[in-house]
């Protein structure tokens, strides 16, 4: 009997492992300046929705000599998401002040922003509050 019991909780385990494991994605979302930079410091937030199917996964910053480009990426997964809007904040601090670089990537093109009537942007610091 004990066997058997066993037998069923390792193919139970094993079911669920392959069977109920949630289908996870990543997508970039945008992000707005929080505040105009200040020397090498940049603070920035990324707005997503679905609170209950998604969670913050990342900031990424490439800096050349002629823009600096920062990116948020958020991770989706489940099917029944809550309305509820997320801010992520972060101080990002650049190797050198942005100066007259180009600040881009608060308006990614991805699955999560396509088909949505956001303005578009030539130079992210037009998102500063």
């Amino acid at each position: 009997m004990v066997t058997r019991l066993a037998l069923v909780a390792v193919l139970t385990v094993c079911a669920c492992a392959t069977g109920c494991a949630e289908d996870r994605t990543e997508a970039e979302v945008d992000w707005s300046l929080a505040s105009p930079p200040v020397g090498r410091e940049v603070d920035v937030r990324a707005e997503f929705g679905g609170s209950s199917c998604s969670e913050f996964k990342d900031w990424d910053v490439a800096e050349t000599s002629s823009s600096v480009t920062i990116r948020a990426t958020v991770e989706y997964f489940g099917n029944e998401c809550t309305a509820d809007l997320v801010v992520e904040p972060m101080s990002i601090v650049l190797d050198e002040p942005p100066g007259d670089r180009r600040l881009l990537g608060c308006r990614p093109e991805s699955a999560v922003t396509a088909g949505s009537n956001r303005p578009t942007v030539d130079d992210c610091r037009e998102t500063a509050s």
